[in-house]
């Protein structure tokens, strides 16, 4: 994920030249007809363009390595993905000052599903960075969110706790956000196992299923962690 910010602002960057040198290759004029064209302002509308993506471009990249710098991986992207959702609505409204057409009602709908779109990924990309809600009452096991799952008490064969991971080979079917880990992967020396971990918060609950399923899971608190550790050996 390192040079993740640095791709994204340089697309960015290259995206507003290419808007500046060509403005009707912008989805909002590409559709109109010459003669409503003759009422756009095309080179303001590039200069615009230009200034807009290239500062969204910096200020997606700062605030990623900001985020990255406090060792927020999951944090940083979805700041990322954040940082270009607010410049592609400046964008929109700054463009929209150099139409003179009459405001067309297709127009403002294409642009709302548009946002509507990039708010719904940010919101899927806030909610898989969250560590998995784990909760156990009543011999219950439940982890909840992405992959979730259910267990009781009789499910489970084995309870171990460890300081580490073995080393994580493929992601199968699962996410994997920075130090956020969900889902079905595969380790060295354990096979296919699911995982619902935060990685920088250890120790992680290892357990052996009857069905010959392995699950690794945490807290992001420790000690929270290790008190899950003891209700389950107590089960």
């Amino acid at each position: 994920m390192t040079y993740l910010g640095l791709i994204t602002a340089l697309l960015l960057i290259l995206c507003g030249f290419i808007c500046f040198r060509w403005p009707r290759l912008l989805s909002f004029y590409s559709t109109m007809s010459p003669a409503e064209l003759k009422n756009v302002d095309l080179k303001a509308a590039g200069r615009i363009s230009l200034i807009t993506m290239s500062v969204t471009g910096v200020v997606s990249a700062l605030v990623y390595y900001a985020a990255l710098h406090f060792g927020r991986e999951a944090l940083a992207l979805s700041l990322n993905v954040i940082t270009i959702f607010l410049g592609v609505v400046v964008l929109a409204v700054l463009l929209k000052r150099c139409d003179g057409n009459p405001r067309k009602t297709r127009s403002i709908l294409y642009l709302s599903v548009a946002l509507l779109a990039v708010l719904a990924l940010c919101l899927t990309l806030f909610s898989w960075s969250r560590p998995s809600r784990i909760s156990l009452a009543d011999g219950t096991l439940e982890i909840g969110g992405s992959y979730g799952m259910t267990l009781k008490a009789s499910d489970i064969r084995r309870v171990e706790l460890r300081d580490s991971l073995p080393d994580i080979e493929m992601r199968t079917n699962g996410i994997g956000m920075g130090n956020i880990q969900k889902g079905h992967f595969l380790l060295k020396d354990i096979g296919v196992c699911r995982l619902y971990v935060d990685m920088d918060n250890p120790p992680f609950i290892c357990l052996w299923l009857e069905s010959g399923e392995v699950i690794f899971l945490n807290h992001q608190n420790p000690a929270e962690t290790a008190a899950l550790y003891d209700a389950l050996l107590r089960l």
